[in-house]
Formats: C-alpha cells, sequence, structure tokens
C-alpha cells in the first residue's frame, strides 16, 4: 500500500531531516519505507541542505599545512570529512603530496606481505597449455558448478508486476539482453506499468507528453486513471505551490538559507560559520 504525505508527516520530515535524524528512523516513525523518505527528502532538496558542509579557513590552513606529507585518511579523520572531500579541497587549494611521501607510499606498497607471490613478468601459469577431459571437475567441484538450464532463484517470469523504489509499478515484458541489468532498473525490460497500459490502449506516448494519474495513486493503474498531459501542465501539478502553504513557505525559506550560505562562502567569510 503506497504511503500517504500528510502535512503533518511532511512537517515532521523536513524538521526531523534538518535535525540530522536518519532515514530509517523517520521511517520508523512515520511507519514506511526507509526508500520512501528518501525520495521525498531527494524530491524538496533536504538532503542537499543536511549534507551541505562548507570550508572554514582554519580547516584549509590545516589541509595547506598537513596534506603533503600526511595520510589522506589520516587527514579525513582529524578533520572529521570523507576522504572525497579531502582530494576535492587539495585540487582547488592546488596542494600536493610531496615527492618524498610518494615515493616512501611507492616503497611501502612494494614491500607488502603478497608482493612476493604476485605472478612476475614472463611466468607461466601451472596449467598453460593444459587440456582436460569433458566433465573434469576436482573436489567438489561439480557440485558447486551452475548446471546447464540453470535458473537463479531471483529470477521472473514475463508479465511479473513488481513495485520500483519510487513507488511505482512496473511489468517485466521480456528477458534483459547481454550487458543489460536485470532488475526493475532496466526500462526496455522492466517498463513503467501505466506507460506500458496507455500504450497498449492509446499506442506510443508523444513525445513532450507524460501520463499523470486522475487519482493521485500510483497503485491505481487502470486505463480509465490515466491521461495525457503535457509536461508544462505536469510541472504545474507537481510545483511547490500545490504543498500546503505551510510547508511551501518553508522550503522558499530553505532556498534563501542556501543562497545566502553560498553567497558568505564565495565571499571568503567560512569562519563565521
Amino acid at each position: 500500500m503506497q504511503f500517504r504525505w500528510t502535512q503533518t508527516a511532511l512537517r515532521t520530515l523536513w524538521w526531523w531531516t534538518l535535525d540530522g535524524k536518519d532515514a530509517a528512523a523517520i521511517a520508523a516513525h512515520l511507519g514506511c519505507a526507509r526508500q520512501t523518505v528518501q525520495a521525498m527528502q531527494r524530491q524538496l532538496g533536504l538532503r542537499l541542505l543536511q549534507e551541505r558542509q562548507f570550508w572554514t579557513n582554519k580547516e584549509k590552513a590545516i589541509l595547506r599545512q598537513d596534506y603533503s606529507e600526511m595520510p589522506t585518511l589520516e587527514l579525513a579523520k582529524k578533520l572529521k570529512r570523507s576522504p572525497c572531500s579531502i582530494y576535492e579541497m587539495a585540487a582547488q587549494l592546488n596542494v600536493k603530496k610531496s615527492h618524498a611521501f610518494l615515493s616512501s607510499l611507492g616503497r611501502a606498497k612494494l614491500s607488502r606481505e603478497g608482493a612476493p607471490f604476485r605472478f612476475r613478468l614472463g611466468q607461466a601459469p601451472w596449467n598453460k597449455g593444459l587440456r582436460h577431459p569433458k566433465g573434469w571437475a576436482p573436489g567438489r567441484m561439480a557440485e558447486t558448478q551452475f548446471k546447464k538450464g540453470n535458473i537463479p532463484q531471483t529470477w521472473l517470469p514475463i508479465g511479473t508486476i513488481s513495485v520500483d523504489t519510487e513507488g511505482y509499478r512496473r511489468i517485466k515484458v521480456r528477458e534483459p539482453r547481454e550487458g543489460e541489468p536485470s532488475g526493475t532498473g532496466n526500462p526496455k525490460s522492466w517498463p513503467l506499468l501505466h506507460h506500458w497500459i496507455w500504450e497498449q490502449h492509446h499506442g506510443p506516448i508523444p513525445a513532450g507528453y507524460k501520463i499523470a494519474f486522475k487519482n493521485q495513486d500510483r497503485g491505481n493503474c487502470d486505463v480509465t486513471n490515466l491521461e495525457l498531459l503535457p509536461e508544462a501542465e505536469m510541472m504545474r501539478r507537481n510545483s511547490v505551490h500545490n504543498l500546503p502553504q505551510e510547508l511551501a513557505r518553508v522550503i522558499q525559506l530553505a532556498g534563501a538559507l542556501r543562497r545566502k550560505l553560498r553567497g558568505i562562502h564565495e565571499k571568503g567569510f567560512g569562519d563565521a560559520l
């Protein structure tokens, strides 16, 4: 059953996210799936607001001082940031590892325990050129090998209907081809059910148009509940103005806050944050 976002649920989502609660805790409180919470957070821009962390001038000074001689993981722990964040800021500040540090790092890699056991240039494996008889399988290999015609436990027959992470229903219309993903993330094998039903009755969806649910229920894919709308009309329906007035005002204030913080950061007043 699809979770219905009431004004109270949206208000809880907003304040709990800003308070640092994770999606699992919010989902448990609201009685819905974690993916449902994460999808609404992305739609409202809450994850961006929660996760954005500006660099202060003090942090940049520490990075300039320690980056050249300190391992990145150690520096990341010191600044309580991710290694990717350290690398990105180092690139912006044009700070690099010293030649001495890189040389010592290279020697450390060569001295690892596994190095003596690696294949060397020109070394041939023991079974090079050998042919084994048909059906040869030492030990328990034959018991654990995939049998011809084996069907994986995750396989689903054509016609199966499944719900994706966004709450939309999808239908399997064919087996995935070589190189394609095997799950519902493959739109060619698993198209949206309401799109597929519309096309069965009315033909292909014209460019610049979307299929909408008349009663806003994604679970009701009956053709009588579907309508063809221009993309502009779909955008108007899904705009912030259709949310409760109180929540719409909070979203607008959050946008203004993000712009203000961005302006402060660009002027170089990071320590004020």
